[in-house]
Protein backbone atom coordinates (compact mmCIF):
# COMPACT_ATOMS: atom_id res chain seq x y z
CA UNK A 1 0.00 0.00 0.00
CA UNK A 2 3.28 2.20 0.75
CA UNK A 3 4.03 2.27 -3.06
CA UNK A 4 0.40 2.85 -4.22
CA UNK A 5 -1.17 6.62 -4.42
CA UNK A 6 -4.49 8.60 -5.37
CA UNK A 7 -4.34 12.04 -5.76
CA UNK A 8 -7.49 13.32 -4.16
CA UNK A 9 -6.17 16.56 -3.11
CA UNK A 10 -6.15 18.05 -6.35
CA UNK A 11 -9.71 17.37 -6.93
CA UNK A 12 -11.64 17.17 -3.85
CA UNK A 13 -13.14 20.34 -2.41
CA UNK A 14 -16.60 21.75 -0.36
CA UNK A 15 -18.48 21.24 -3.50
CA UNK A 16 -18.18 17.70 -4.41
CA UNK A 17 -16.47 16.06 -1.54
CA UNK A 18 -19.61 14.40 -0.38
CA UNK A 19 -20.10 13.01 -3.79
CA UNK A 20 -17.10 11.17 -3.62
CA UNK A 21 -17.84 10.00 -0.12
CA UNK A 22 -21.07 8.41 -0.91
CA UNK A 23 -19.68 6.96 -3.90
CA UNK A 24 -17.18 4.72 -1.83
CA UNK A 25 -19.70 4.45 0.82
CA UNK A 26 -22.12 3.13 -1.55
CA UNK A 27 -19.14 0.91 -3.53
CA UNK A 28 -20.83 -2.71 -5.09
CA UNK A 29 -20.03 -5.37 -7.34
CA UNK A 30 -23.81 -5.43 -7.72
CA UNK A 31 -24.69 -1.47 -8.36
CA UNK A 32 -21.85 -0.95 -10.87
CA UNK A 33 -22.09 -0.18 -14.76
CA UNK A 34 -20.29 -1.60 -17.32
CA UNK A 35 -20.16 -0.48 -20.79
CA UNK A 36 -20.16 -3.80 -22.20
CA UNK A 37 -22.13 -6.34 -19.37
CA UNK A 38 -19.56 -9.06 -20.20
CA UNK A 39 -17.25 -7.16 -18.32
CA UNK A 40 -19.50 -7.21 -15.24
CA UNK A 41 -19.25 -11.08 -15.40
CA UNK A 42 -15.28 -11.33 -16.20
CA UNK A 43 -15.12 -8.59 -13.01
CA UNK A 44 -17.44 -10.79 -10.77
CA UNK A 45 -15.54 -14.10 -11.71
CA UNK A 46 -12.50 -12.22 -10.21
CA UNK A 47 -13.81 -10.84 -7.64
CA UNK A 48 -15.16 -14.56 -6.97
CA UNK A 49 -12.11 -15.88 -7.36
CA UNK A 50 -9.46 -13.58 -5.69
CA UNK A 51 -11.95 -12.55 -2.72
CA UNK A 52 -13.81 -14.24 -0.35
CA UNK A 53 -17.17 -12.49 -0.66
CA UNK A 54 -18.09 -9.78 -3.19
CA UNK A 55 -19.23 -7.70 0.71
CA UNK A 56 -15.59 -8.89 1.63
CA UNK A 57 -14.12 -6.85 -1.68
CA UNK A 58 -16.36 -4.01 -1.68
CA UNK A 59 -15.38 -3.59 2.12
CA UNK A 60 -11.90 -3.70 1.08
CA UNK A 61 -11.89 -1.50 -1.55
CA UNK A 62 -13.80 0.74 0.77
CA UNK A 63 -10.98 0.89 2.94
CA UNK A 64 -8.02 1.19 0.66
CA UNK A 65 -9.41 3.78 -1.03
CA UNK A 66 -10.32 5.96 2.06
CA UNK A 67 -6.47 5.21 3.48
CA UNK A 68 -5.57 6.13 0.21
CA UNK A 69 -7.23 9.19 0.38
CA UNK A 70 -6.57 10.04 3.92
CA UNK A 71 -3.02 9.36 3.76
CA UNK A 72 -3.10 11.93 0.17
CA UNK A 73 -4.16 14.70 2.42
CA UNK A 74 -1.73 13.98 5.44
CA UNK A 75 1.47 13.97 2.98
CA UNK A 76 0.90 17.76 1.81
CA UNK A 77 1.05 19.43 5.15
CA UNK A 78 0.77 22.86 4.17
CA UNK A 79 -2.47 22.03 2.96
CA UNK A 80 -4.09 20.61 5.97
CA UNK A 81 -1.60 22.58 8.10
CA UNK A 82 -4.44 24.13 10.50
CA UNK A 83 -7.12 22.55 12.39
CA UNK A 84 -9.25 24.69 9.72
CA UNK A 85 -7.97 23.62 6.80
CA UNK A 86 -7.65 19.79 8.42
CA UNK A 87 -10.89 19.95 9.29
CA UNK A 88 -12.48 20.87 5.92
CA UNK A 89 -10.70 18.81 3.43
CA UNK A 90 -10.14 15.76 6.01
CA UNK A 91 -12.77 16.24 9.01
CA UNK A 92 -15.54 14.54 6.11
CA UNK A 93 -13.70 11.47 5.44
CA UNK A 94 -12.41 10.81 9.36
CA UNK A 95 -16.54 11.18 10.00
CA UNK A 96 -17.19 8.59 7.30
CA UNK A 97 -14.45 5.95 8.63
CA UNK A 98 -15.94 6.74 12.13
CA UNK A 99 -19.43 6.28 11.02
CA UNK A 100 -18.65 2.66 9.24
CA UNK A 101 -17.95 0.33 11.48
CA UNK A 102 -15.21 -1.83 9.57
CA UNK A 103 -13.53 1.44 9.60
CA UNK A 104 -13.75 2.31 13.29
CA UNK A 105 -10.39 1.12 13.91
CA UNK A 106 -8.60 2.99 10.87
CA UNK A 107 -10.28 6.04 11.77
CA UNK A 108 -8.49 5.72 15.04
CA UNK A 109 -5.08 5.34 13.53
CA UNK A 110 -5.29 8.14 11.40
CA UNK A 111 -6.88 10.35 14.05
CA UNK A 112 -3.96 9.55 16.78
CA UNK A 113 -1.92 11.46 13.83
CA UNK A 114 -2.36 15.06 15.03
CA UNK A 115 -0.63 16.63 11.85
CA UNK A 116 -1.58 20.18 12.45
CA UNK A 117 0.87 19.61 16.14
CA UNK A 118 3.27 17.02 14.54
CA UNK A 119 4.01 19.53 11.63
CA UNK A 120 4.26 21.99 14.23
CA UNK A 121 6.63 19.88 16.33
CA UNK A 122 8.43 19.40 13.01
CA UNK A 123 9.17 23.10 12.76
CA UNK A 124 7.30 22.79 9.85
CA UNK A 125 10.10 21.44 7.63
CA UNK A 126 8.35 18.85 5.22
CA UNK A 127 11.16 16.51 5.11
CA UNK A 128 11.13 15.84 9.04
CA UNK A 129 6.92 15.73 9.06
CA UNK A 130 7.38 12.81 6.15
CA UNK A 131 9.21 11.06 8.15
CA UNK A 132 7.21 10.96 11.35
CA UNK A 133 4.32 10.54 9.05
CA UNK A 134 5.39 7.20 7.55
CA UNK A 135 7.04 6.21 10.48
CA UNK A 136 3.08 6.03 11.99
CA UNK A 137 1.74 4.90 9.10
CA UNK A 138 3.75 1.67 8.44
CA UNK A 139 3.34 1.47 12.12
CA UNK A 140 -0.35 2.01 12.59
CA UNK A 141 -2.42 1.90 9.45
CA UNK A 142 -0.27 -0.28 6.69
CA UNK A 143 -0.54 -3.78 9.09
CA UNK A 144 -4.57 -3.19 9.44
CA UNK A 145 -5.00 -3.00 5.83
CA UNK A 146 -2.65 -6.23 5.17
CA UNK A 147 -4.68 -7.59 8.19
CA UNK A 148 -8.08 -6.88 6.03
CA UNK A 149 -6.25 -8.65 2.75
CA UNK A 150 -5.47 -11.76 4.78
CA UNK A 151 -9.36 -12.20 5.96
CA UNK A 152 -10.70 -11.09 2.58
CA UNK A 153 -8.91 -12.66 -0.26
CA UNK A 154 -8.82 -16.20 -0.89
CA UNK A 155 -5.71 -18.42 -1.41
CA UNK A 156 -5.53 -17.44 -5.10
CA UNK A 157 -6.07 -13.42 -4.07
CA UNK A 158 -3.13 -13.83 -1.48
CA UNK A 159 -0.96 -15.67 -4.39
CA UNK A 160 -1.37 -13.08 -6.81
CA UNK A 161 -0.50 -10.27 -4.14
CA UNK A 162 2.61 -11.87 -2.98
CA UNK A 163 3.63 -12.69 -6.46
Amino acid sequence: MDRVFINHRSFGCDKNIQIYIDAVRNFSIDTCECKVEFDKTILEAKVSQYYTSKEDFACFVQAALTTLIVRDYYSYPPMIKTVALFDEYVGPWLAFMEETTFLKDLHRAFVDFDVPRVYEESDFDDPTYMTKLQLHLGENVYPMINAMRLEYCTQDGLSLYQG
